[in-house]
């Protein structure tokens, strides 16, 4: 395709790939300092309004799998990897009857949502910050590699990302391993209280108090604790917000005490938090945060009513980084714009002085390896991580009412950090509000379990109520180290309708985690019995995850916590990027999003990605008006 052919956007101060959390807040922080920028999304907008997002729930009513991507139909010229498309490896030969393209040995269990919102439109909204020695792995444990940054470096940057979020949390309640909470959280509030816990998490924490396991020689007490979350909830009047979003409110003459963030469309709608059960894929009230928040406010952002900002191209797929000559800048990314799936495309080139790619983990390195950008050091698509998720289940002893509240509440947290991360995983440990569904996909596999013994009408009902009244589930998160061998590439025989690469990815479980699988379900049966849960864990030789070690059955699933893939660093060595996101090879590249990640212990990404952002934001401007670098 000739460049005479394409149409060229007239040029942006920075072009950004990706419509989701990382690409909305880039975008606003740039909006806000009066810098033009143009975002192309590969995806639609279907949730972009009332009856667009009202269409998702339906959507999502009609399904009979309620998977994470249910609520938001595939798109063939940009496709995204579905859960119920996987299949378990077997005899090393590859799975490709999704977009993904299968090579294991182990298959990658997780997704993502390519669309205007990303995959915060079906994210839980966890919004856990790292703990200290998370950031320092090589230097306290020998394993993995130190970030070239400390949490004290990001603590400024978590604060403006629990602001934009909106999360609900009680600091004062939030017991961490091995940190000193005056130290920790000096003395900051979160924006609004904390989600009321479950009832399963609060009688599971009753009874477990006091309880003691051991982990290699040492006992560890079983803690359980609120979990920080981005659903709306009551407003903290104790909350300061951060100095700069202060500054900018009070400039604005708008300074007032927290106030929820309604939904988008609606900031009337969505200001509480309202119990549903279904926060993955969907919060039909959407008092959950998404990146369609932070998007609408870059859009229609201006200062004293004049032009916008902000501009988004949706349906617009990124297909070429270009390099200028002698390869120390990006001069334009090529693009191709699709009226309807699958139909006839418009090419088109989008120039900026500085770009962005928050396009996912797995895009973002899929479209530099298509690019040959950004991959001196060999570092690009490597690392790919997630939280392999094993689970433990059974029968509580008394009736413990799952499926009243959002998915979890709270969690343990006791084995989020210790010395035996020299040995295995780390772990944090939510307590599921969601009864045996992920495990074995319950009630309905408990109604047709007891149809199949018999039981009918009467009955049957009240069978089904003792039992699913009493299901208790743990998730076992498991940290996972970074490894080259498990990367995202590409291959020219694996095409998608557009012609262009689908994600290969190559994953396997380390012996690493698996130790700390182990350990969990050793543990897990300590606490079942202390408890009082009759455990009904099995593990499926059938099933995707399914795996042995020791000569014990053990399964994980996919947590959705993808990272790694485009790491910082500390030279051009051993990473892609340095601390605020810069691209070691061009100097007018970043990379931002959960890829970024070099280690990440056992808190779910976005927040921390999130955080990246507003810094990566701020490295940016300094960039575009000619400021000096900032250094770490």
């Amino acid at each position: 395709m000739s460049k005479q052919q394409q149409t060229t956007d007239e040029e942006y101060d920075v072009v950004i790939v990706g419509a989701g959390m990382s690409g909305a807040i880039v975008a606003l922080e740039l909006a806000k300092a009066g810098k033009r920028v143009l975002i192309l999304e590969a995806g639609r907008a279907l949730s972009d309004d009332e009856e667009g997002w009202q269409s998702a729930v339906d959507y999502f009513y009609t399904q009979v799998a309620k998977v994470p991507n249910s609520p938001y139909p595939p798109t063939g010229s940009a496709p995204q990897p579905d859960v119920l498309q996987y299949q378990r490896i077997k005899d090393g030969i590859p799975n490709s009857s999704g977009y993904w393209v299968q090579r294991g040995p182990q298959s990658f269990g997780s997704d993502y949502t390519r669309t205007k919102g990303g995959t915060t439109l079906h994210w839980l909204a966890c919004s856990l910050r790292m703990l200290p020695n998370d950031f320092k792995m090589n230097t306290n444990y020998g394993v993995a590699m130190d970030w070239p940054i400390e949490y004290e470096d990001l603590r400024p940057y978590y604060e403006l990302a629990e602001y934009e979020i909106g999360v609900a949390c009680d600091a004062d309640a939030y017991w961490l391993p091995g940190v000193d909470p005056k130290t920790y959280w000096k003395g900051y509030q979160y924006p609004m209280k904390a989600i009321p816990s479950s009832y399963v998490a609060k009688r599971f924490a009753e009874k477990a108090k006091g309880l003691k396991v051991d982990v290699l020689g040492k006992d560890y007490t079983i803690r359980v604790t609120p979990t920080p979350q981005g659903r709306n909830g009551m407003p903290n009047p104790d909350y300061v917000p951060p100095a700069k979003i202060k500054k900018e409110l009070e400039e604005a003459r708008k300074y007032t005490p927290y106030k929820p963030q309604g939904a988008f469309n609606d900031p009337m709608r969505g200001e509480r938090c309202q119990g549903n059960a279904n926060c993955v894929p969907i919060c039909p009230v959407q008092a959950k945060y998404s990146a369609l928040r932070t998007l609408h406010r870059a859009e229609r952002y201006h200062p004293s009513g004049g032009s916008r900002y902000v501009h988004i191209k949706t349906q617009s797929v990124a297909t070429r980084i270009v390099r200028n000559a002698d390869n120390s800048r990006i001069d334009h990314i090529e693009y191709l714009t699709y009226q309807r799936d699958l139909g006839p495309t418009v090419p088109g080139i989008a120039k900026g002085k500085v770009y962005v790619i928050a396009a996912h983990a797995v895009e973002t390195a899929k479209l530099c390896l298509m690019s040959g950008v950004a991959n001196s050091s060999d570092q690009m698509g490597r690392n790919l991580m997630d939280h392999p998720t094993m689970l433990t289940w059974g029968l509580m002893d008394e009736p413990i009412w799952p499926f009243r509240g959002p998915g979890q509440t709270n969690a343990i947290a006791s084995f989020r950090d210790g010395p035996f991360r020299s040995d295995h995983s780390a772990c944090v440990v939510p307590i599921d509000n969601w009864g045996w569904i992920w495990g074995t996909f319950a009630p309905g596999s408990t109604v047709g379990q007891m149809i199949g013994e018999g039981k009918i009408g009467r009955d049957l009902r009240q069978s089904l109520a003792n039992n699913v009244s009493r299901q208790f589930t743990l998730q076992w998160e498991l940290e996972q180290l970074p490894e080259a061998r498990n990367r995202v590439t590409i291959d020219p025989n694996f095409l998608d309708a557009l012609g262009l690469p689908r994600p290969v990815i190559n994953y396997s479980i380390s012996d690493y985690v698996r130790r700390g699988m182990e350990t969990a379900f050793n543990v897990s049966k300590k606490i079942f019995k202390h408890v009082g849960v009759a455990d009904q864990t099995f593990y499926n030789p059938a099933n995707m995850g399914y795996l042995e070690y020791n000569g014990k059955p053990y399964e994980f699933k996919g947590c959705g916590h993808l990272v790694g893939t485009h790491r910082l660093g500390s030279n051009s060595e051993n990473s892609v990027t340095n601390s605020w996101l810069r691209t070691w090879d061009h100097e007018n590249l970043y990379l931002v999003g959960c890829g970024a990640m070099p280690t990440w212990g056992t808190s779910n990404p976005s927040l921390t990605m999130a955080a990246l952002a507003y810094r990566a934001a701020e490295s940016i401007l300094r960039d575009l008006n000619k400021e000096k670098p900032l250094r770490l």
